[in-house]
């Protein structure tokens, strides 16, 4: 089970962008834990984007 970096929402296998907030990152449930959490929804959402190399 995957989780909505952003929302929290669950599903059973990661969709292209989360369908409640449009978010694309995504987490295994088992790898975080309720301070990692907290901690990834209070950064500002344009500074969690991955940007390119040059």
């Amino acid at each position: 089970m995957v989780e909505c970096l952003n929302c929290g929402e669950r599903r059973q296998v990661p969709e292209h962008e989360c369908p409640r907030c449009t978010y694309v990152g995504w987490a295994s449930v088992a790898e975080l834990n309720e301070s990692l959490r907290q901690k990834l929804r209070d950064r500002v959402l344009a500074s969690r984007r991955i940007r390119a190399a040059n």
